[in-house]
């Protein structure tokens, strides 16, 4: 067999071997709350039955008491975690597939959506629907949810409520019910202003919803303010949306590409489809599969040119691109690109001459 071969079969058995391992931490998932689920329909398209709109607030703990880990430990940047109490500066940092949102039918038997938790502590998440989402309104049986990623800690974490389906049935009465200050997004701003122990006037003033408070509702559904725009205060539209924060130390193209991935729900969907199918997490689907492209690239330089050169870069460029979205995770590549230079470095030495 040559030498291109053998390196590449090894390095399949490595990264085969760790995904057997699997990605999970050596610690339970931390506890994490649903506060509230509310249900809005028709809210920008009432085509073909109408758009759905899911709105979650919820807690992942930055402290818990009487444990060794909280979800400030789970962040990529911890600058501030270390603070009493904790005040993480970057709360949107937590990896892909860590922790998830997830909307349920069928009294949690059927996954209609999963998507990546925009932050750790209070906040609020968002799932949208557009029309043709086959789900039943007033369905007594559904559910909002917030869950540990599949398969990355020993026991998982899974938090979950019952939704409340607001009354609006027309677009301008959905609109009017999420502008209203006792039935929309005012009270649920004002609830997690009061979880999150904020002074009166940091996230609604005057039953409006001030910059500050518009961070959260962005990072629900880009874009609420121009669905709703009586419930935001003036100048609201001007507040930057809290993007995802790459790990510290990427390239910019890496950046890229993991904020993309982020902001695209990749993480939410290999889950899914992961543990639906293969009872695997979506870390573990999303290697096999940049594994598998991998190895097909790999293969293709080889038969194009005969060479090792052709070979190895076939088979690790799809390693490296994939790792900067967490497909596979760095460690992997690192791991067997250091195993495979080992391996080579004790063949050149057999083959010199005694």
């Amino acid at each position: 067999m040559k030498l291109a071969a053998k390196l590449t079969a090894v390095a399949i058995a490595v990264l085969v071997s760790v995904l057997v391992a699997g990605p999970a931490l050596a610690i339970d998932a931390p506890i994490l709350s649903v506060n509230e689920v509310h249900a809005w329909r028709n809210i920008a398209d009432s085509g073909s039955g109408g758009d759905l709109f899911i709105l979650i607030r919820f807690e992942l703990p930055l402290s818990i008491s009487g444990t060794s880990s909280d979800w400030c430990d789970q962040l990529e940047d911890q600058d501030g975690c270390s603070d009493t109490p904790p005040n993480p500066t970057a709360p949107s940092s937590l990896p892909l597939g860590t922790a998830n949102v997830a909307f349920y039918t069928e009294s949690l038997a059927t996954t209609r959506a999963r998507e990546r938790i925009p932050r750790v502590g209070h906040g609020l998440a968002g799932i949208y629907f557009p029309p043709g989402h086959g789900i039943t309104w007033g369905d007594v049986n559904a559910s909002g949810c917030v869950e540990s990623g599949f398969g990355v800690f020993d026991t998982d974490s899974q938090s979950c409520a019952a939704v409340v389906w607001e009354a609006g049935t027309t677009r301008a009465l959905a609109v009017a019910d999420l502008e209203g200050p006792a039935t929309g997004l005012i009270p649920v701003m004002l609830a997690l202003q009061d979880a999150k122990l904020q002074p009166i006037g940091t996230y609604v003033a005057s039953n409006r919803i001030v910059p500050d408070g518009q961070v959260f509702t962005r990072e629900a559904l880009d874009g609420l303010e121009r669905v709703a725009p009586n419930a935001f205060a003036a100048g609201a539209e001007s507040v930057f949306r809290e993007d995802f924060v790459a790990p510290s130390g990427g390239t910019d193209l890496g950046d890229t590409l993991a904020t993309a991935a982020a902001d695209s729900g990749l993480s939410g969907h290999l889950d899914t489809v992961g543990a639906e199918y293969f009872g695997w997490s979506g870390t573990t689907l999303g290697t096999v599969v940049v594994l598998m492209l991998a190895v097909a690239l790999g293969a293709v330089g080889w038969q194009a040119t005969r060479k090792t050169e052709a070979t190895a870069v076939g088979f690790y460029i799809p390693l490296v691109v994939g790792s900067t979205v967490g497909y596979p995770p760095i460690i992997y590549v690192a791991s067997s690109g250091l195993i495979l230079a080992v391996i080579g470095a004790m063949w050149w030495a057999r083959k010199q001459p005694q």
